[in-house]
């Protein structure tokens, strides 16, 4: 142990000499060569001392992040583990829209980026990659932490449980696995499908998963069991994506057959088929947080939609005279103050979105299956779609390399980041806690932008 000791001092002491003698602290290295018996030629190279004490303060952060954290899951804990808690939620209203610049880009996959997933309570990132591994990511530094690598084709989906426990991915090679997120292992391998599962969804107890997959299948897992439960059929091609509502009781499916079902989970059986779209559908999402839907219900365009004006039938509405015009808008304004009385915090409603390869985003009322809005201005595929924590935005990328966030009151482009990467943009994830929005691309990088 004194071996030790004395080795660590002399390293320490070797290093304050290189320091002295970079900044040319010359009236001291003498004295301290006589004090300590060194050479000027044992002095380290590198600018050990200042590096390691660089390290020292990050990581000196680094421990005042994780207690936070701890004292931050305590507090979830107690309130049952689901759901971000009251000072999260709030500090999610704060975050605002990227900045214009990427705050850094990471690279570290082979091929393709596929997919991104932030962890819910934790700072680090999931990537999902065509070259058959997922990478974790720390969101400080914007390192690696860890590499997973258990599939043997691409990763096309990766999503977490409401408790962060469980990390589910999804493959081209027909296979899930279910990966333990502390112990960074497999779990579960669920294996059922007959071709390319495309998109996992965990339900919001985290003990289900369901699948949809290009077998035109949609499957429900119990993941403490590896069971497949029951296989949903009615889409007649491949099935791209799924959502869950935040309640669990509707599913939304999307499909190259350019039809979105929406099912009741408890039954398991089709509540409405919703068409509008002309080509194949990306991605569904379902609105999840209270404010988002809140902004939803109370928009001009759902408005509208409340008094009978749809994405059908608007057009016909054009050749309205005058008069009528006039009427409907004052009856739109009291409905909406009266509609407005009566739903104080909480809004009875379950929207929709869906991304296409039309170039369009469409916006549905999942309870009435009309759709309420179509957004315009992407000008090639749309790929993903993310809800922004702060209730006030969906964020959509595309292959036409941009990145945009659509105003859920007036459904406007409030923001654009076009060229944000050099070729398609293909996945995009926010994190409440990190204040980050994350985009992958097939040019193999992943692009950080700071929402703080």
């Amino acid at each position: 142990r004194l071996l030790k000791m004395k080795k660590r001092e002399e390293e320490i002491n070797k290093c304050i000499i290189e320091y002295l003698i970079n900044k040319k602290y010359n009236n001291s290295v003498e004295p301290f060569l006589q004090d300590t018996g060194l050479k000027r030629t044992d002095a380290t190279t590198g600018n050990k001392l200042e590096k390691k004490w660089g390290t020292l303060l990050s990581l000196q952060k680094k421990i005042s992040d994780l207690e936070s954290e701890v004292k931050q899951l305590k507090e979830d804990l107690e309130r049952g583990g689901a759901g971000l808690s009251d000072k999260a939620k709030k500090e999610a209203e704060l975050m605002g829209l990227p900045k214009s610049i990427p705050k850094a880009t990471i690279r570290g996959h082979r091929q393709g980026i596929t997919c991104l997933c932030f962890h819910p309570f934790y700072k680090r990132l999931a990537s999902g990659s065509d070259d058959a591994s997922i990478i974790i990511w720390e969101c400080d530094e914007f390192t690696e932490e860890r590499s997973l690598k258990a599939h043997s084709d691409t990763i096309n989906c990766l999503t977490f449980d409401n408790n962060g426990k469980y990390l589910a991915s999804c493959s081209s090679d027909l296979s899930i696995k279910i990966w333990n997120f502390d112990t960074m292992t497999v779990y579960r391998t669920l294996n059922g499908h007959e071709h390319t599962v495309s998109s996992v969804e965990f339900t919001p107890d985290g003990n289900f998963l369901y699948s949809a997959s290009r077998d035109h299948m949609i499957k429900y897992w119990d993941i403490n069991t590896g069971n497949c439960k029951n296989t949903l059929k009615g889409h007649e091609e491949w099935v791209r994506s799924l959502s869950l509502n935040t309640k669990g009781d509707l599913l939304a499916s999307s499909s190259d057959d350019e039809k979105i079902f929406v099912w009741q989970t408890g039954t398991n059986t089709v509540q409405h088929e919703l068409y509008g779209h002309s080509n194949k559908i990306e991605c569904v999402l379902f609105l999840k947080n209270e404010k988002s839907i809140y902004n939803v219900y109370t928009s001009d365009y759902a408005s509208a939609n409340k008094l009978g004006v749809t994405e059908e039938n608007k057009d016909e509405n054009k050749d309205k005279d005058k008069d009528q015009n006039d009427l409907a808008k004052l009856n739109e304004k009291l409905l909406k103050k009266q509609e407005l009385l009566k739903a104080k915090d909480k809004v009875n409603k379950e929207y929709l979105f869906s991304a296409c390869r039309d170039k369009t985003i469409k916006l549905w009322d999942a309870i009435g299956g009309v759709c309420i809005f179509t957004f315009t201005g992407h000008d090639n595929w749309v790929r993903s779609l993310c809800e922004h924590p702060n209730g006030k935005y969906i964020v959509s990328c595309s292959d036409d390399k941009s990145v945009r966030l659509w105003d859920l009151k007036t459904g406007l482009c409030q923001k654009k980041l076009l060229n944000a990467h050099e070729k398609f943009v293909v996945t995009v994830s926010m994190s409440p806690k990190c204040k980050l929005l994350a985009t992958g691309s097939n040019d193999l990088t992943i692009k950080v932008w700071d929402c703080s």
